[in-house]
């Protein structure tokens, strides 16, 4: 018979998606989790605060978080420390010098 494998030692930080939201919960798909064939609910406004991010910014946004890759069913999931990749180093606008001559 096989073992299955020890829930603390499968938690790791996976990047995954918000594929759908709706005014209570999103849907967050883990690609290291089922083969990235099933969704994970999460509450929005858990997700609005964790990720500082406004109810229309949710959807398509790239994500990470720490979960049981080894759960079999996604209660037994429990994500935390969620994260987003940092943004783009924004540039400073390049001035124009000016020759004088």
């Amino acid at each position: 018979m096989h073992e299955l494998p020890d829930p603390e030692s499968a938690q790791e930080r996976c990047e995954g998606q918000i594929v759908r939201v709706t005014t209570t919960e999103a849907r967050v798909l883990f690609e290291r989790w089922c083969a990235g064939a099933a969704t994970i609910t999460v509450p929005r406004l858990l997700l609005q605060q964790a990720l500082d991010l406004a109810p229309h910014q949710l959807l398509g946004t790239r994500l990470s978080a720490i979960i049981n890759t080894a759960a079999l069913d996604d209660r037994d999931v429990h994500p935390h420390s969620w994260t987003t990749p940092e943004p783009p180093p924004t540039r400073s606008p390049q001035r124009l010098s000016v020759n004088g001559g």
